[in-house]
C-alpha cells in the first residue's frame, strides 16, 4: 500500500468516528438532537462518499487482487455501519421496559434503548441475587469453615470459647463460641459463593444488595460481632 493510499485510509476511519463524537457532544452539552442529527448524518454520508472515491482513485495502480481486497473490506465496513445506524435510529424511536428476568414477556422486546439512566431508573434484580455477604450471628456457631475456604481472605474472625453453652441456633445447634470479632471485607470479596457453601447453620448469605458503594474503601469492611458477649454465660463462668 502506498502512501497516499495509507493517508488516505487514515482519513477514512477518522471521519468514520466523526459523526458519534459529534452526537456524543451534543449530548454531554445538552443540545437537542432534532434537526442537528439529521444535518449530521447527510453531512456524514457526504464525506464517507467523497472518502471511497478518493480511496478507488488512489487505488487504481495496484493490482488486481489487492483492489478485489479492499473493494471487499469497504463493502464490509460500510454494511456495518449500515447497521449500527439502523439500531441507532431504533433506540431514538423506543425504549425496553424494565422487565425480571424471570417474566414470560422478557424476550419479546428485540429492539430499543436498553441503557438505564441510573440511579434514577433501577434495575430489577432477581430475588435469589448473589451480592453483598450478610452473617445472622445469631445463629453463627464460629466454626471458622468459611474463613478457611474463602480464597481472598476476606472474612476475618476471632473467637473466644466459654466453658458452658451460650446458647443454640435456630436449627438446634449447640453455640459455645462468642464471635469477639467477625469481618467481612466487600472490597476483597469475588461473590464466589463457598462461603455460604459450606456454612453447617446456612446463617451466612448472599443478598440481592448490589449497590453498596461507598467514599471510603474502609467502609466495605462489615463487622457482624456481638458487642458483648451473653450475660448468662458470663456469670457462669
Amino acid at each position: 500500500m502506498t502512501k497516499k493510499s495509507t493517508n488516505t485510509t487514515i482519513s477514512f476511519v477518522r471521519l468514520v468516528w466523526s459523526i458519534p463524537i459529534s452526537i456524543s457532544l451534543a449530548l454531554a452539552q445538552g443540545i437537542s438532537l432534532g434537526s442537528k442529527l439529521a444535518v449530521s448524518v447527510k453531512t456524514y454520508i457526504r464525506r464517507v462518499n467523497k472518502s471511497l472515491v478518493f480511496l478507488i482513485d488512489s487505488d487504481m495502480h495496484q493490482p488486481d487482487h489487492t483492489k478485489a481486497s479492499k473493494a471487499w473490506g469497504l463493502k464490509s465496513l460500510w454494511k456495518g455501519l449500515q447497521l449500527t445506524w439502523k439500531h441507532f435510529a431504533q433506540t431514538l424511536r423506543r425504549r425496553r421496559s424494565s422487565a425480571d428476568i424471570t417474566q414470560p414477556d422478557y424476550f419479546q422486546q428485540p429492539t430499543g434503548a436498553v441503557t438505564l439512566q441510573y440511579p434514577r431508573e433501577q434495575p430489577v434484580v432477581p430475588t435469589r441475587g448473589r451480592y453483598k455477604l450478610h452473617n445472622e450471628i445469631d445463629d453463627c456457631i464460629l466454626c471458622d469453615k468459611c474463613a478457611r475456604i474463602c480464597p481472598v481472605d476476606c472474612i476475618e474472625i476471632e473467637s473466644i470459647k466459654f466453658p458452658v453453652p451460650i446458647g443454640k441456633t435456630s436449627n438446634g445447634m449447640t453455640k459455645r463460641l462468642y464471635a469477639a470479632k467477625f469481618d467481612i471485607d466487600m472490597a476483597k470479596c469475588c461473590f464466589c459463593g463457598l462461603c455460604t457453601t459450606v456454612c453447617p447453620t446456612e446463617c451466612l448469605t448472599m443478598t440481592p444488595e448490589y449497590d453498596y458503594s461507598v467514599f471510603d474503601l474502609a467502609e466495605h469492611k462489615i463487622s457482624f460481632a456481638n458487642a458483648t458477649p451473653p450475660k448468662e454465660a458470663a456469670s457462669q463462668c
